[in-house]
């Protein structure tokens, strides 16, 4: 950087822009797991690049049976859940606020941190 170039600040934004054209901040992958999470993210605890994994894995329909699963969840669900792997990289980070947790080994805190996403960011309930 020269004299007199400012640098621009860091957002939420700008993080998950970056992760999504595989830059800085990381990149998106996809792998298949039937017994995987939906989303997971990958790196070191506080250093970038981070990745944000979507687990590819396509159950059979199943009926009355609801599966947790990318390729078949509504775009809503799946814009919670990219947006639930980016607080998770935020935090990551080391940033703070709010009440997102991070725990998704504990689900019902996991599913309070989504409840969060589509409540604050207009969402329907599930």
């Amino acid at each position: 950087m020269g004299l007199g170039q400012k640098i621009a600040p860091v957002t939420p934004g700008v993080v998950l822009s970056s992760i999504v054209s595989g830059g800085y901040w990381g990149s998106v992958g996809y792998f298949t797991d039937p017994d995987g999470a939906v989303a997971q993210v990958l790196g070191t605890n506080t250093t970038p690049p981070f990745t944000i994994q979507i687990n590819t894995w396509s159950p059979l329909p199943m009926p009355g049976v609801t599966f947790n699963s990318w390729n078949v969840a509504t775009i809503d669900e799946n814009a919670v859940t990219l947006l639930h792997a980016l607080g998770n990289t935020l935090r990551r980070l080391g940033w703070k606020g709010g009440s997102f947790n991070t725990n998704d080994n504990y689900i019902p805190e996991s599913n309070r941190s989504d409840d969060l996403l589509r409540s604050n960011c207009g969402f329907p309930p599930l």
